[in-house]
């Protein structure tokens, strides 16, 4: 059988099933990403096949180029299973993150960036020396990290850099499974790597909402905010409404002299702000 033939089949699959959805717009509604769908359709397949469409031949074809190389590399030097592998276990992992952080409003989205991330940073521990573009890998992989994260907090663009830090992170547990030797052979790299991933999914399970939302539930959650910030104000003036009462029947009761130097002080500042 020829080497890297599954990566060539790959490739000329992804190229079929676009250009369906390019043809046909019920095609590629039937199978992208939506969080819709997904979770209140029940229409999980989209977390796959949403990965074999993209949005334009200029998508695809940067898409497919970088998957080509690294795929048929791992193929050639491991097998196609652990190839088919990490790609599809990286798209998974990348629309996974997707949903989670999708959940509360519609999102869609398509393209293989998710699994084309993944089989670059399995490549990357998988192929001690690999180098992109004419760069270190691990040069590369701290940059598109410091990239992602940087873009995880603004809303331009169509990119879908929550899939990419996904599928990434997903590339290089799967890299973790299929060879436990990359941990020793290059430590720093690897726990570097490791250490920036668990801060930033940690930073995305305490605060999701520091991701592009759209304005409608961005709006919602300022709104919850503003509205608990108030009625916490209000239970603060009513516990002081409270308390001065008791004071006054106090004084009412046993005389301004009963008062202790806290509770004269307490009457002095509420009384300063009900005049305020």
């Amino acid at each position: 059988m020829q080497e890297g033939l599954f990566s060539i089949l790959i490739f000329l699959g992804t190229g079929y099933t676009t250009w369906r959805g390019e043809s046909h717009g019920a095609f590629k509604e039937q199978f992208l990403f939506s969080s819709r769908r997904i979770l209140a359709g029940k229409e999980h397949y989209r977390l796959l096949s949403s990965g074999f469409l993209h949005g334009d031949w200029m998508h695809f074809t940067f898409n497919m180029i970088s998957f080509h190389g690294f795929a048929q590399a791992i193929e050639i030097v491991y097998n196609p299973a652990v190839m088919l592998l990490i790609y599809l276990s990286s798209i998974l992992g990348g629309n996974l993150l997707s949903l989670w952080l999708h959940k509360n409003h519609e999102y869609r989205a398509l393209g293989a960036s998710g699994g084309v991330c993944g089989m670059i940073f399995a490549a990357l521990f998988l192929l001690p020396g690999a180098s992109i573009w004419f760069m270190p890998g691990w040069l590369f992989a701290l940059i598109f990290l410091a990239a992602s994260i940087f873009f995880l907090t603004k809303r331009g663009g169509n990119i879908g850099h929550d899939a990419h830090l996904g599928g990434a992170m997903t590339g290089m547990l799967a890299a973790t499974l299929i060879n436990p030797a990359v941990v020793t052979a290059q430590p720093i790299f690897y726990f570097t790597t490791l250490l920036i991933f668990s801060s930033l999914l940690c930073v995305l399970w305490k605060n999701p909402l520091l991701l592009p939302t759209n304005k409608v539930f961005a709006q919602a959650s300022k709104e919850l905010r503003a509205r608990k910030k108030q009625q916490k104000k209000q239970q603060q003036v009513l516990e002081r409404e409270l308390r001065m009462d008791d004071l006054l029947e106090k004084i009412s009761r046993e005389g301004l002299q009963s008062l202790t130097e806290r509770e004269r002080a307490f009457l002095d500042r509420a009384s300063k702000d009900r005049r305020s």
